[in-house]
């Protein structure tokens, strides 16, 4: 082929990208625009194995015509996974990291090596730049990208169908375990690294008589807010709900502390999290049932201190974990965690 004939060809190409645009422009225009302005909805015209996608334009300005998780799967070949079941919780996994904090990512690059097996998304934060890869659910800035192999998910097992997750004999419990660690960078990008800079970052929340601070670094306080508000109209529902709002004795949120053995920065660091505790007497934390009872996994779930349904499905509704469906329970926990609660829904 000649260097005319390439031009030529180039040329061509160009003009059948124009008319493309043109052409989704007028099939899917009157449509698309009524649509709701979500974000989630991008168009990208993948190259051979990158591809990037400009998250903050499509919130002003989306062109609505695939979803983000249409995109990752239009994007990556399904043979980089060895199944399309792997590829599709994969998928799950990405879109629900992009969801949860879709408006404090400027850019999105799509990258994958067929010869290499390799694939990866990078986010890139709308507040200082910085690159974090999801290394399948590590959130690893550039510095640390080579180890990610020893660094665990963001997201966690966390059931959504209402069910208490059940203890096991805690064999999982292990050095092996703790040799793996969460890298808290993309965390402390965006909730503060210091007392300091996580104060500069918290509002108060009022219900009744109690007072608490939560971060605004993401959507966490309007979360929150939203809760407490759905908590006014509830507490006064039922006799069984008014006595149980009546019983709380605390809520407590921002306290710079780790998590009990493992030496981890906990949720309540970056005041993210929040503890209820009332006048229930019944185990409510397994690290504090554990110095009563040595066997304080077989506490049955019916036997600890109680939260009602409705506190918990509210919670969840608006992007907060609790703590008693964890192995290692704590009853009186709600942390904010939105990616956990998306990555179920598809």
């Amino acid at each position: 082929m000649t260097a005319k004939t390439k031009e030529i060809v180039a040329v061509s190409t160009l003009a059948a990208c124009i008319a493309i645009f043109f052409v989704i422009d007028i099939v899917f225009g009157s449509v698309v625009m009524n649509r709701p302005t979500e974000p989630e909805y991008i168009l990208v015209i993948p190259s051979v194995r990158h591809a990037s996608i400009n998250v903050q334009s499509y919130i002003s300005n989306p062109i609505q015509t695939l979803t983000m998780r249409g995109a990752l799967s239009s994007f990556f070949p399904t043979k980089l996974f060895g199944t399309s079941y792997r590829k599709t919780r994969w998928i799950d996994n990405v879109n629900a990291m992009y969801q949860a904090y879709r408006r404090h990512f400027s850019m999105i690059y799509l990258e994958y090596n067929i010869p290499k097996k390799e694939y990866d998304v990078i986010f890139v934060l709308k507040k200082n730049n910085r690159r974090f890869h999801f290394a399948n659910g590590a959130m690893l800035p550039n510095e640390v990208y080579n180890r990610k192999k020893h660094f665990v998910p963001y997201y966690y097992a966390y059931p959504t169908d209402g069910c208490v997750m059940i203890t096991r004999y805690p064999v999982v419990f292990t050095d092996k375990l703790y040799a793996m660690d969460r890298n808290y960078e993309f965390y402390y990008d965006l909730y503060g690294r210091t007392r300091k800079t996580i104060n500069d970052q918290l509002e108060f929340i009022q219900f009744g008589r109690f007072s608490f601070p939560m971060n605004t670094g993401t959507e966490c306080y309007e979360a929150a807010k939203s809760v407490f508000k759905e908590f006014e109209l509830l507490r006064h529902s039922t006799p069984k709900l008014e006595r149980w709002f009546n019983s709380i004795k605390s809520i407590s949120s921002f306290s710079p502390r780790t998590i009990a053995n493992t030496g981890r920065p906990s949720t309540h660091t970056f005041s993210i999290a929040m503890d209820i505790l009332t006048r229930d007497n019944r185990p409510n934390y397994w690290y504090w049932t554990s110095k009563l009872r040595k066997k304080w996994w077989t506490v049955p779930p019916e036997e600890r201190a109680y939260i009602p349904p409705e506190v918990i499905e509210i919670f969840e509704a608006h992007g907060f974990c609790w703590g008693g469906k964890w192995e290692r329970y704590d009853m009186m926990h709600f942390e904010y965690k939105p990616e956990n609660l998306l990555r179920m829904i598809r």
